[in-house]
């Protein structure tokens, strides 16, 4: 999916990765708000790592949200937004 993306828009996007959403959050989350509950963390990042997050279409397969919310708003920058959305099919 990644490569059909990359082909279809060369340069659009800096950078394109497939990982565990949380785990890929916490790696980026400052050192000083790297700990918490919930799995693995090995900090290092900065806060405002990111000026914006977007989960399309991946809440639905997640057990527990609130660590991909913490961790979200740990890497966003001050007032970044956070999106989601849900395809419904009926």
């Amino acid at each position: 999916m990644l490569d059909v993306a990359e082909s279809t828009r060369p340069g659009l996007y800096d950078s394109l990765v497939a990982a565990d959403v949380v785990a890929f959050l916490r790696r980026h989350l400052p050192t000083a708000q790297s700990g918490g509950g919930g799995g693995e963390v090995s900090g290092g990042g900065r806060a405002g790592a990111f000026d914006l997050v977007v989960a399309a279409d991946v809440l639905v397969y997640m057990r527990a949200l609130d660590h991909l919310f913490e961790a979200a708003a740990a890497c966003l920058v001050r007032g970044g937004p956070a999106l989601a959305s849900y395809l419904w099919q009926g």
